[in-house]
């Protein structure tokens, strides 16, 4: 079985199955083949949400509007993928990662690139925010980005060191 999935929380097990484990209910979730390319798509929601906040608010209403057109497009995909998505999944109580395997498909080269790229990411983040002298909510939101690409470039160079263990 072949799959062109992976992340943070996705598995294989033991039968070589595709697992999703969810970090609220700690349980896992079989991912058949045929409900991969759902999956890749549920696993893009907060990345929707952003964007539409991002590409929103150049063009059109405030960014308050924006981040609540975008808050309630997130609620109602969480719900989906919830409800429906991962209801219809076997689930696998309890799952236990350290008895299975990181989907891990980086390279070391690609790694670096993430690292690097999402450094710059926060960066610029920042210096947008404090250019473009952003209001309040569009600050917080900047700096809240910012964190977060910060926190993946810090992930990025910490499987760098666990690579080159």
């Amino acid at each position: 079985m072949s799959t062109n999935v992976d992340g943070l929380f996705v598995y294989r097990d033991k039968r070589n199955r595709v697992i999703y484990k969810d970090m609220f209910s700690k349980d896992g979730y079989i991912i058949d083949q045929n409900m991969l390319s759902a999956f890749k798509k549920y696993q893009n929601r907060y990345l929707a949400a952003i964007a539409i906040v991002a590409l929103g608010y150049n063009f059109v209403f405030t960014i308050e509007i924006w981040t609540a057109i975008a808050g309630v497009v997130l609620v109602v995909l969480e719900y989906l993928f919830r409800s429906k998505f991962l209801k219809s999944c076997k689930k696998v109580e309890n799952f236990d990662t350290s008895k299975a395997k990181n989907i891990d498909k980086l390279s070391r080269g690609r790694t670096i690139i993430l690292a690097i790229l999402y450094l710059a990411l926060s960066v610029l983040l920042i210096a947008n925010a404090v250019i473009e002298k952003l209001p309040t909510l569009a600050l917080v939101l900047s700096i809240l980005g910012a964190s977060i690409a910060f926190l993946r470039a810090l992930w990025s160079v910490n499987r760098l060191m666990k690579g080159a263990k």
